[in-house]
């Protein structure tokens, strides 16, 4: 079963983001494939435990760009109890949090990693961040 905590947090993003469409939405693909999934995942969360106080106070702290640990827990504990008691539910949650990650990764920079090893140098190193990283071994022409 995946993290609840998760499902809170797209809530909570969901939430912000409708607060700030005052402006016009992100005009990428992505954004727009994105904003569909949470609108999705909100409204199939909201369709099953919308009765919650907790989840419109989520809404409305998020809105308000304040993060409340206790609300999330009980934004969380509404999802757990919805979930064991309706295995359909759980599938689809995990199913809409899956497609949204998969949206995520997409949307991710890719990073450009650029490695020069002159002579006999091995170069290997793990890849982090985002961006460009330019990394240089030994020495410049291949001469000791």
């Amino acid at each position: 079963m995946l993290g609840l905590e998760i499902v809170v947090g797209y809530i909570a993003a969901w939430a912000v983001g409708k607060a700030r469409r005052v402006t016009p939405r992100a005009d990428e693909e992505v954004n727009r494939t994105i904003d569909a999934l949470m609108d999705r995942l909100h409204d199939f969360v909201s369709g099953r435990i919308g009765d919650d106080p907790a989840l419109t106070q989520l809404e409305r702290e998020a809105a308000d760009g304040i993060e409340n640990p206790l609300t999330e827990k009980r934004v969380e504990l509404s999802l757990a109890n919805a979930a064991a008691q309706d295995a359909t539910f759980a599938q689809e949650l995990e199913r809409l949090v899956s497609e949204i990650r998969a949206a995520n990764q997409d949307s991710a920079p890719k990073s450009t990693v650029n490695i020069n090893a002159h002579g006999h140098d091995q170069a290997q190193m793990p890849i982090q961040g985002q961006g460009v990283q330019d990394n240089r071994f030994g020495f410049p022409g291949g001469s000791r």
